[in-house]
């Protein structure tokens, strides 16, 4: 299944320096998460949200917060995993559609 991401031509050109640093947290974000590092999971998650938020990528950014408040709270880490899972699904099966619509 593919999730359409509409982001504004606007920013088009900036886009492959957010999915690049998607990629570096991801990797970050799979290791902390293995060694259970609950405040590392946390750290990159707020950063993952804010960024993804920023340039239109708002399903990601919901994953990044459900999964930092989950290491807030310490929950368990097979919660976070789930969260994880979800969230690089959706990532990979992602399509950005650039849209003229106006940036908000």
């Amino acid at each position: 299944m593919k999730y359409k991401v509409e982001i504004s031509k606007e920013i088009q050109d900036i886009v492959p320096v957010f999915l690049e640093e998607f990629d570096k947290n991801v990797k970050l974000l799979e290791q902390a998460i293995d060694s259970q590092d609950y405040e590392t999971i946390r750290s990159i998650t707020h950063k993952i949200k804010g960024s993804a938020g920023g340039y239109g990528f708002h399903q990601i950014s919901e994953y990044s917060k459900v999964i930092e408040n989950l290491a807030k709270n310490r929950s368990p880490i097979e919660q976070i995993q789930n969260q994880f899972k979800k969230m690089i699904d959706y990532y990979h099966n992602m399509e950005i559609i650039y849209t003229n619509k106006p940036l908000t």
